[in-house]
């Protein structure tokens, strides 16, 4: 018979990481794998983060098996792994970044802040003669010839003629709203993610652009009725419009709506609410990503006439 009973709290070194679990001994003679999903309940997604190789970790004997004399573990002190500083080894897999260096600008590892191991934090994209600073963080379609085309029947349905006010929501990196900043009097654009703004505005200065302002803030919350505008663009992310601001629209009832859907679902539920007070002028749809389902959106609306 074992002598680990379950339910038992003991303590065990680390002796293997792989990314489906980790290996615990516990003496010489029994050992165990605690799998990911027993870490945490689901909340840790990468065990490198929490534990080494050596470590020596509590942990609660789930099970017993003595015919093969192994032990079902869970982690007893996760909560307090949780809050440990995360820990990734680069010199393990050096060599693997070492090859990837001739073939691409940047090697950031995204789950740890501004860890930039090779190249420049951003990319730099040009559009039409305009030229777009991106952040790893920030939002920007991968396929730029598509999107070229795309913009340009955003401009063709916003119908700017230099006297409009436009109003640019889920802005991102601010590229619609700079791409239309010359056929109009003035954009004011509104993002959610800090540094899609902090692009934005470097954007605005590598353009040369002076009558667009950009303001971090969740469209959302942030938008109301003291936003005037003639022409609104909204390029939402798949959950779409939020109630408010489907009702501001409405109740503002702007000119021309603009509005740049990646999920055909939510552009139906909002485009049957707007309906109330707008007409759909045409629809065009863009194979962004081929032999994939997804399809983007470009639909204009003009305010019905009394």
């Amino acid at each position: 018979m074992s002598k680990y009973k379950k339910g038992s709290i003991i303590e065990g070194s680390v002796t293997g990481i792989e990314n489906y679990g980790v290996f615990v001994n516990l003496d010489d003679y029994y050992s165990g794998l605690i799998h990911i999903s027993e870490i945490s309940h689901g909340f840790v997604k990468d065990v490198n983060n929490y534990v080494n190789l050596g470590d020596t970790i509590k942990v609660k004997v789930v099970d017993v098996d003595d015919d093969s004399c192994h032990v079902k573990l869970s982690i007893k002190d996760i909560d307090y792994r949780i809050s440990r500083p995360k820990r990734v080894r680069i010199q393990e897999v050096g060599s693997g970044f070492d090859i990837l260096k001739d073939k691409v600008d940047s090697i950031i590892l995204i789950n740890i802040k501004d860890k930039l191991l090779y190249g420049k934090s951003y990319i730099k994209e040009e559009i039409n003669g305009m030229k777009f600073i991106i952040s790893y963080n920030s939002f920007f379609q991968v396929n730029t010839s598509v999107m070229k085309k795309l913009y340009d029947k955003v401009l063709e349905y916003a119908a700017l003629t230099g006297s409009e006010s436009v109003l640019d929501l889920y802005c991102g990196t601010g590229t619609i709203g700079l791409y239309l900043s010359k056929n109009a009097r003035d954009v004011k654009g509104i993002e959610v993610v800090e540094d899609a703004i902090k692009d934005a505005n470097i954007n605005k200065e590598l353009n040369g652009s002076t009558n667009i302002e950009f303001i971090c803030g969740d469209v959302g919350k942030l938008v109301n009725n003291n936003y005037v505008a003639d022409v609104v663009v909204v390029d939402p992310p798949r959950s779409g419009l939020s109630e408010n601001t489907r009702k501001v629209i409405l109740d503002n009832m702007y000119e021309r709506i603009v509005y740049v859907s990646c999920d055909p679902m939510t552009l139906a539920r909002d485009l049957k609410e707007l309906r109330s007070k707008y007409e759909i002028k045409d629809v065009c749809l863009f194979d962004m990503f081929a032999n994939t389902y997804h399809v983007e959106s470009v639909v204009k609306l003009e305010l019905k006439k009394a």
